[in-house]
């Protein structure tokens, strides 16, 4: 199966040796890690070992708590969205051992536009055409990004968190659900084949300023 995926960092490894690491190695605690390796023995992706800390490195000092609590949230989605995988659907691929593509380029496009309107620095972004013979999910991931707020004074209406919310939410997106507004995304199981590396400059013949 042909797939595209947005490799906004150009880090995605073409290897497929390197695109699953072993043993996993966090910022979390020794009893942490020790689950992880027991749980994926075959290795975790780049962006597993991200979902799997919730310290961000690129952004925030190790040591600074108040800057580490801005991805608690995203920390504990995943983590909801995992245990719903691993009690109810077992067969599908793990998003801490998947690479996120596109089926097509209309979808790539609007994962391109979704991206650079929120403020992603994209100068280096590349397209991996990819190959995947292994696991695959097509998804709405927009359950996992569903805004939740609660109002108050005045009809306004203030973020707010509710693990309950996402997990109900997490069942919809492994059962394959579309919202009203889908975004969708194809899990691939790692590793893949990357077939070719195109800039989004070029992919997309846009001109660079």
């Amino acid at each position: 199966m042909i797939l595209y995926h947005l490799d906004r960092l150009n880090i995605f490894p073409n290897e497929m040796s390197k695109q699953l690491s072993f043993p996993v190695e966090t910022h979390n605690t020794l009893e942490a890690d020790q689950y992880f390796n027991r749980l994926y023995t075959r290795g975790i992706g780049k962006l597993g070992e991200r979902y799997l800390n919730p310290f961000d490195e690129k952004e925030a000092n190790l040591d600074e708590a108040t800057n580490t609590c801005k991805n608690f949230k995203i920390y504990t989605i995943e983590y909801i969205f995992e245990m719903v995988r691993l009690m109810h659907f077992q067969s599908l691929p793990s998003r801490f051992v998947s690479l996120f593509a596109c089926q097509d380029i209309e979808g790539l496009k609007l994962w391109y536009e979704l991206l650079k309107n929120n403020g992603t620095d994209m100068s280096n972004a590349t397209i991996k055409i990819i190959e995947t013979q292994g696991k695959t999910h097509i998804c709405d991931a927009q359950w996992r990004d569903m805004p939740l707020t609660m109002e108050c004074e005045n009809n306004a209406r203030i973020p707010m968190f509710n693990p309950f919310a996402y997990h109900e939410w997490a069942k919809r997106y492994w059962n394959g659900e579309y919202t009203v507004a889908p975004r969708i995304e194809v899990l691939c199981e790692l590793p893949v084949t990357v077939v070719k590396c195109i800039s989004v400059y070029d992919f997309f013949n846009i001109p660079i300023n």
